[in-house]
């Protein structure tokens, strides 16, 4: 017997083995059923942003925030960013940050990148999410997780692959929370682009 199961928005065949044991498989893409929705978005810097020097509440990167009372969280299923030309004195280090704050809100620009529905293609900004090009935070944040790191470069780096991780839905952003991509390293960036993936859901 074959049985249909939803798991962490993919659906999934459910079978047995000739020993009894339960056999799962993919029945359509990852994240399919969740895109189906029509509650997850993809937002991209549409020009370059010079990082700022350090862990930083002031930041010219793509910043994802959640105000408070919003009543919808923010699953996060990619972040990543890319430089095509850097400018360093030494390795930079490059994460996603995180900060929490019920009483102060994020401020900053929040027209200059639309999130696209990925169901619709459709610009849009999602309910309850916003999502600014340059940031000010109620303080600076902590790194959460390490997507990996640029190596020095005087001139330029040629071909750099883009440095991101997959959270899958497994990193979810409450209300009063923030996320960007940031270094803790002091020292510059420049020509740097950011990406997110995310879904919205009622609380």
């Amino acid at each position: 017997m074959v049985m249909k199961a939803l798991y962490n928005g993919a659906e999934r065949l459910l079978g047995g083995s000739r020993d009894n044991a339960l056999i799962t498989r993919d029945a359509g893409a990852a994240f399919e059923e969740a895109v189906d929705r029509g509650n997850v978005y993809a937002v991209a810097n549409q020009s370059s942003v010079a990082g700022q020097a350090g862990l930083s509440a002031t930041t010219p990167v793509l910043t994802l925030a959640n105000p408070v009372g919003s009543g919808k969280e923010i699953v996060l299923w990619y972040a990543g960013c890319t430089a095509d030309v850097v400018a360093t004195t030494g390795p930079v280090t490059i994460g996603l940050a995180v900060g929490f704050n019920t009483n102060t809100a994020v401020t900053g620009t929040i027209t200059a990148a639309i999130p696209r529905n990925m169901k619709t293609n459709l610009p849009e900004f999602p309910q309850g999410v916003k999502v600014f090009t340059a940031a000010t935070l109620p303080a600076a944040p902590t790194l959460h997780s390490i997507f990996g790191f640029i190596a020095q470069a005087a001139v330029g780096v040629g071909q750099l692959a883009a440095l991101g991780r997959w959270y899958n839905g497994a990193f979810k952003l409450a209300p009063g929370g923030n996320a960007s991509i940031q270094s803790p390293t002091a020292t510059n960036l420049a020509t740097f682009y950011c990406e997110y993936i995310f879904e919205v859901r009622s609380l």
